[in-house]
């Protein structure tokens, strides 16, 4: 049964925005409408690729070559969106007059450090191992995505597979529950299996609603995000479920946490906002995202943790982190990117290391970040024996061995940080 819907409130909150580091100045400098119009393109670009991940589940049979062809097409097209458009607009079929000022410069990082890892192959093929997390039982838990299955890892690299009962389920987001079982998100189902295995799953109320984050929150319930049905999800250990519907229609709700406040806390992806719901439900509140003055795209949040002092950060889409306090204040940095990332950069999952640091993975531009609680980012390059390349690290939790471990979505592994 669906409870009614909580009153809601909306308010714009007071914004400090600053640079993770110092500009560094580049042979080019594009001018205001070429930046315009690259990021036009790469939010256009970034609509169909939604689309297709969307899908993605379904695609079981698609090889590693394809997958590595779609992220190379992927930079490629950016890379043109930059340089091709902006030549058209100097050649003055565009009025520059039009544009709208950009946003402030990203700052260019010199070169990604070098990121020792150890790699662990899973064992179905083109598998698309996506979020991670810790079971009760000290073992890593992934969802497979296009593998239709739930990955166990033991921190010494042990792999063991459990197959979904039902075909093309696409199992997303994923979480160590509370009554020791491991929870996990489907297209239509909430799913949980136990340490030795046995899968149960809850089919959701509202139909093709896309589950995506989950977590536990401080009721001691599982929460849970339904990205296309517009509802914050919430079942209990014993499976029932309870939906509310978001006020705002198309906010895409995708990374959700419990804040340290006692509320749980979500990311809008197209609401271009962070909500935060009290676990009966009512006082669901959202906070407006600025977008950088001038600029054409909007933040879109994905990923969400609750970090050191009570401060929940977030991932943004193009470049950036941010960081929201329990009354609502935020802070945004811009991420710097290396020369050879071709300025991609799609910050994915956050989580917080055994040093205190936030740290993200970066599908996009195949690198690993990690940020200090006053903005100042870091980037890495993954290296095995060899620098790791089109792995795409996607989901990222600190392991029970105090390392971080992190799925490679295109590489189809899991990686564990040395």
């Amino acid at each position: 049964m669906t409870e009614p819907q909580p009153p809601i409130l909306r308010e714009d909150t007071q914004v400090a925005s600053e640079q993770a580091t110092e500009d560094i100045p580049s042979a080019h400098t594009e001018s205001a409408a070429e930046v315009s119009w690259r990021l036009r393109g790469q939010h256009a670009l970034h609509v169909a690729l939604s689309a297709l991940q969307t899908s993605w589940g379904r695609w079981t049979r698609l090889s590693r070559l394809v997958q590595v062809a779609i992220s190379l097409v992927t930079l490629v097209a950016i890379l043109a969106l930059s340089l091709g458009i902006g030549a058209f607009v100097r050649s003055g079929h565009v009025p520059t007059s039009a544009i709208a000022r950009p946003p402030a410069p990203i700052p260019t990082a010199t070169e990604a450090l070098p990121l020792p890892v150890t790699e662990f192959s899973v064992t179905t093929a083109n598998s698309s191992p996506g979020d991670i997390a810790v079971g009760p039982d000290k073992n890593l838990w992934f969802t497979e995505v296009a593998g239709n299955r739930i990955g166990r890892l033991t921190p010494l690299g042990v792999l063991t597979e459990f197959t979904l009962p039902h075909s093309s389920s696409a199992p997303m987001g994923i979480v160590a529950g509370p009554d020791g079982a491991i929870w996990f998100t489907e297209a239509d189902r909430i799913g949980r299996i136990t340490v030795s295995g046995h899968i149960s799953e809850y089919a959701l109320p509202t139909p093709h609603a896309s589950a995506r984050g989950i977590t536990v929150g401080p009721d001691g319930n599982l929460w849970f995000t339904e990205y296309l049905a517009n509802r914050i999800g919430r079942i209990t250990p014993r499976g029932r479920i309870t939906e509310y519907p978001l006020p705002t229609s198309h906010v895409a709700p995708l990374g959700i946490t419990a804040g340290s406040d006692g509320n749980v806390w979500f990311t809008e992806f197209y609401g271009n906002a962070i909500g935060r719901i009290a676990t009966d439900g009512s006082h669901l509140k959202t906070f407006t995202l600025p977008t950088p003055s001038g600029s054409l795209t909007a933040t879109q949040p994905t990923s969400i943790v609750a970090g050191p002092g009570g401060v929940l950060w977030f991932t943004e889409f193009y470049r950036r982190v941010g960081r929201i306090t329990a009354t609502g204040t935020i802070t945004q940095y811009a991420l710097p990117h290396p020369p050879q990332t071709l300025g991609v950069a799609v910050p994915g999952t956050i989580a917080v290391g055994s040093d205190g640091l936030l740290w993200l993975t970066d599908a996009a531009s195949n690198e690993i970040w990690h940020v200090t609680v006053a903005g100042v980012a870091t980037v890495y390059s993954p290296r095995a024996t060899t620098p790791i390349r089109y792995s795409g690290p996607c989901g990222i939790t600190l392991g029970p061995d105090g390392r971080l471990w992190f799925t490679e979505y295109y590489g189809n592994k899991v990686g564990r940080i040395t």
